[in-house]
């Protein structure tokens, strides 16, 4: 009994040292001894977090804007910019996900990304092919205004041409009608 007590002292001093909250309920109303434990993690100065699209950092219980990239406890390095680089390798904090100080990485309801590296390059690969189709998009319809910009500058040339000779032939028409009065009036 006494080392069931003693287990139970030092999980729960080591829980309260990893600054989480751990919360057991039972799920079964029959049957108690059927439970699920949830673990949160709790903040702690030196985290860091994408809030409304500024990186900030947990000081003193509060959340400041990051003024300068920072090195964390595992050489992990984050940007105000919001780049999380390690290794050669980088990814984008989204929105409302944390950083801790020991470079664990936690989505908006403070659960742990496991792989966090790998699920970033997924999105930033996603985000690259939605910027490539866009741009395949754009040059295609680029393409096509400008198509229809030299049509149009075609059938507007053709347009001028014919309100030129349009033009030309009212001119000559007046021009005869003119010696023909001259020519009537002078008999």
């Amino acid at each position: 009994m006494k080392k069931i007590i003693l287990a139970l002292a030092v999980s729960t001093s080591f829980i309260a040292c990893k600054s989480t909250t751990t919360t057991t309920t039972a799920t079964d109303p029959v049957d108690a001894s059927v439970t699920t434990t949830t673990t949160t993690y709790t903040t702690v100065d030196g985290d860091l977090m994408k809030k409304d699209g500024t990186i900030v950092v947990y000081q003193n219980g509060a959340w400041k804007p990051l003024e300068a990239d920072r090195t964390l406890e595992n050489g992990m390095i984050v940007t105000k910019s919001g780049t999380v680089k390690k290794e050669g390798k980088e990814v984008v904090l989204q929105e409302g996900y944390t950083v801790t100080k020991t470079g664990a990485f936690l989505d908006k309801t403070g659960a742990a990304i496991s792989n966090a590296w790998d699920a970033t390059k997924e999105v930033a690969n996603d985000v690259a092919k939605g910027t490539a189709q866009a741009a395949e998009n754009a040059a295609a319809g680029a393409k096509d205004l400008a198509k229809d910009a030299k049509e149009g500058a075609a059938n507007a040339a053709k347009a001028v041409k014919e309100g030129a000779k349009d033009a030309a032939n009212a001119t000559k028409e007046a021009a005869k009608d003119v010696k023909k009065s001259i020519h009537e009036a002078t008999k």
